[in-house]
């Protein structure tokens, strides 16, 4: 509110028809122009939530009623700053020392060297250089000249660091600076600095370590994947290439399918109805798949033991690479069936995969869309890529085949084991792997499709 000077001396004309209460003057409201301390005012006319920030020396009861925002023994003070004769801030001296503050002159008082226009700091006092403190007393202590030293807080003398290294003084901790290993606790310099001694814990390949903190003749035996140079750098003892890994079983586990079963594999089979052959995806033929049938899949594949495929006889090898035992995809009943055999490996960690097959596709004249047809796929399941993917179809013009094929009467078949190796670099260790195969009879259903699987 606006304030005005009264007049000294006040006129009031009464009118006799109003009442002597109504012409009484009126009280004039507090305001911060009145020059009297009133309402929540900490000083006169200033301070509180209604009037203007104090000056410096005027009262105050919090620091929100000063200019300087500074509220000490209810008085405003001046902001701290490094010429306000006040030892304030993070001074170590009076208007010196600290972080804002010029370094201190010689006998005044610090924290650390860092306060000091002389660098030295001794019994929180800064002294000259190359000068030790012989007593100290609370109003005067004597110094005299001294020879650097290795308690004096200064590098001289021949140190590496501050008060280590060198002849004289004693091996520089970790992170110190240093010329020679000898300069340091951990007998390790660096790039000139001081680092801890070698251990097996570092996270750095050192020692005779053959991956980082694993291998040689110190450190623990390395986990797959890890560089090494003999098996006895691996926890698998199996070095191969330099890296280690884990293959007792070169291919598939239970590739062979010399267990007798198919432990460890996954079977599908169903009708392929009307699909074309360029359409056919084995996954819609394992369980979940949209053409999946239990009884099929159980009933179209099997475990064959060694002996001539019923077809085509002595045209082809015996139907066992190795071993006792192959896997016979498909069978040879007739129907527009399909078959598939999956098998997922984890984790793998061996440089090579191999299998081997065999197939027979009878060819009935159809286009290719219509025919028999088999699919060997290796995948990368980690990264999603198809490694190995072979396709083959017996349409009428024979463009389904390669040269793996020979043709006779009406059958298109590969007169010897097709094997498979795929060679796997370090970048894919420790990656999940797919093998899957799919055999089916031609769409009309008349002819036949089926491949043998071994190891």
């Amino acid at each position: 509110m606006d304030c005005h000077r009264i007049p000294r001396r006040i006129a009031i004309t009464i009118d006799s028809s109003s009442s002597e209460e109504e012409h009484k003057p009126k009280h004039k409201e507090p305001c911060c122009t009145d020059r009297m301390k009133n309402r929540d005012e900490s000083d006169i006319d200033c301070g509180g939530f209604n009037c203007p920030k104090c000056q410096d020396m005027k009262k105050c009861t919090s620091p929100n009623d000063c200019l300087s925002d500074v509220c000490i023994n209810n008085t405003c003070i001046p902001s701290p700053s490094c010429l306000d004769r006040i030892r304030n801030q993070d001074e170590s001296d009076i208007d010196c020392g600290g972080l804002s503050c010029p370094k201190c002159q010689n006998m005044k008082s610090c924290t650390s060297s860092n306060d000091c226009l002389s660098n030295v700091c001794i019994n929180s006092t800064c002294i000259r250089k190359y000068y030790t403190v012989l007593s100290f007393h609370t109003t005067r202590f004597c110094v005299t000249s001294a020879s650097p030293s290795c308690q004096d807080q200064i590098k001289n003398q021949d140190e590496t660091d501050i008060d280590c290294g060198g002849r004289s003084c004693q091996k520089c901790q970790d992170t110190k600076t240093c010329n020679v290993a000898c300069d340091c606790l951990s007998d390790v310099c660096i790039k000139n600095k001081c680092i801890p001694s070698p251990s097996c814990q570092d996270q750095i390949k050192n020692q005779d370590e053959t991956d980082v903190d694993c291998g040689g003749s110190i450190c623990p035996k390395c986990n797959n994947g890890k560089a090494c140079n003999t098996s006895v750098d691996c926890l698998s003892d199996q070095c191969r290439v330099q890296f280690c890994q884990t293959c007792s079983l070169v291919s598939f586990e239970n590739g062979d399918f010399e267990s007798g079963t198919i432990s460890d594999w996954t079977l599908g089979g169903g009708l392929r109805t009307s699909i074309s052959s360029s359409e056919i995806l084995p996954k819609y033929f394992l369980p979940g798949g949209q053409f999946y049938n239990y009884t099929i899949a159980m009933t179209h594949s099997s475990i064959v033991t060694n002996g001539s495929d019923p077809l085509l006889g002595d045209l082809m090898p015996g139907i066992v690479e190795g071993g006792q035992y192959s896997f016979r995809v498909e069978d040879l009943e007739k129907g527009g069936y399909a078959s598939v055999i999956s098998r997922k490996i984890n984790n793998y960690f061996c440089l090579d995969i191999y299998f081997s097959w065999l197939a027979v596709l009878q060819n009935g004249n159809h286009s290719s869309n219509q025919s028999s047809l088999v699919i060997v796929q290796l995948d990368d399941f980690t990264t999603g890529e198809s490694l190995i993917l072979r396709r083959y179809d017996a349409g009428a013009t024979g463009s389904g085949v390669d040269n793996r094929f020979q043709a006779k009467d009406d059958y298109f078949y590969t007169p010897a084991w097709q094997s498979e190796h795929l060679a796997i670099d370090n970048t894919r260790f420790g990656h999940n792997f797919t093998l899957t195969v799919l055999a089916a009879d031609c769409e009309p259903s008349g002819h036949v499709g089926y491949l043998y699987l071994d190891s």
